[in-house]
């Protein structure tokens, strides 16, 4: 996925009904993905993606067609910055785990707006 990246300030709020609030001045990323995609919004605040290799954590809730990482801790993060929600070191075993479900769940959901790249 492509990330779309800005700041925000202390005290700022982000997702629906603003459920996370910046702790701390934070650079944050929205990737166009979410639940109608299939991407689980059991995941919400608990799963993570990889941007440059760092792990990003998902925050507040998984909308239908938006997630928010905090990409503060990545230097990769910019504009069009790739990021990683299942594949590398982030196996689906580990993001069945975080959304409380099973690897293979999280698969057979996932909906048609995907690319799909089969490898071997």
């Amino acid at each position: 996925m492509n990330a779309i990246c800005f700041s925000f300030w202390a005290g700022a709020t982000a997702g629906y009904n603003g459920r996370w609030t910046a702790a701390a001045p934070s650079r944050l990323a929205t990737l166009s993905l979410g639940y109608a995609d299939g991407f689980p919004r059991a995941i919400s605040g608990r799963g993570h993606a990889l941007v440059g290799g760092v792990p990003c954590p998902i925050l507040g809730l998984v909308s239908m067609d938006l997630i928010i990482l905090d990409v503060t801790a990545a230097p990769a993060a910019r504009r069009g910055a790739e990021a990683v929600l299942i594949g590398d070191s982030l196996d689906i075993d580990a993001v069945g785990r975080a959304a409380g479900t099973i690897g293979y769940e999280i698969l057979t959901g996932l909906g048609s707006r995907y690319v799909r790249t089969y490898v071997g």
